[in-house]
């Protein structure tokens, strides 16, 4: 009889133990997520990116797991704004913005400019002098807040980057403005052939710092955002940062002084 209790208690005992230890393993996973954003951002984690691999680190540093769940843009941004998922890893700030979410220390920096047709001349000082031409703008991405109120430019809304790509490249947009480093990785990937029809306007159209977002409709956004800026500030001091910069060769992209 004793043996029969002994047993049944180590049973409990065991099962308990697990029980909790699930439970640990759920509260140190942070669910981030994501748009794949090439070169920056990529689903496969043998390649991951630097946005991959400095918010994996620096949440690895305080103890959390991250994982990762990648849909078009629209959608991973509303899963953050909602809160179902913890956070979305790589976002520019807009006081649209700011609204629904709290928003980190800026861990990168981006340069914005438009890409044209080569055989085209087109220059601006102004939002003002776009006004002839058409614009396509991946949905819900935030070129800028002073493009964003500019709403007398014609503006092509469109799912992707490549779509945008193929619109320029066929004529039926004038302009595309984004990342200038996620703009030649995607015309690399899925339009090579492209390359030498398209270049930049020279003048950008601004030089943005990123960020990692979680919802204000959270009961532990604070606390998310506090956890990511002191892993961060721990790669920054003990040179992590720089080394995970170097390996992706975008130094050039720091927020270091």
């Amino acid at each position: 009889m004793l043996q029969v209790k002994i047993s049944m208690f180590c049973k409990i005992f065991f099962v308990t133990i697990s029980l909790l230890l699930i439970e640990r393993a759920r509260a140190d996973t942070i669910t981030l997520s994501g748009d794949e954003w090439s070169p920056y951002l990529v689903e496969k984690p043998e390649v991951g990116g630097v946005v991959y691999d400095i918010v994996n680190t620096a949440f690895l540093r305080e103890g959390h797991q991250v994982k990762w769940e990648f849909y078009p843009w629209a959608r991973a941004l509303f899963l953050a704004r909602t809160g179902k998922v913890t956070g979305l890893a790589d976002a520019w700030f807009s006081e649209e913005r700011k609204k629904d979410f709290l928003f980190s220390d800026p861990f990168l920096i981006n340069r914005l400019s438009f890409l044209k047709r080569r055989d085209e001349e087109i220059t601006w000082d102004t939002y003002e002098d776009l006004t002839p031409y058409t614009i396509a703008q991946v949905n819900h991405a935030v070129v800028s807040a002073e493009f964003e109120k500019a709403d007398y430019l014609k503006k092509h809304k469109v799912p992707t980057v490549t779509t945008a790509l193929k619109l320029l490249l066929s004529g039926r947009v004038d302009l595309f403005g984004d990342d200038e480093i996620n703009i030649m990785e995607t015309m690399k990937k899925d339009l090579p052939e492209g390359l030498e029809m398209v270049d930049f306007v020279a003048k950008p159209i601004v030089t943005n710092k990123l960020y990692f977002i979680s919802s204000r409709s959270r009961p532990d956004h604070i606390d998310v955002i506090n956890i990511f800026n002191a892993g961060l500030a721990k790669l920054m001091t003990d040179g992590t940062y720089q080394k995970i910069l170097d390996k992706h060769q975008m130094g050039r992209l720091t927020v270091l002084p």
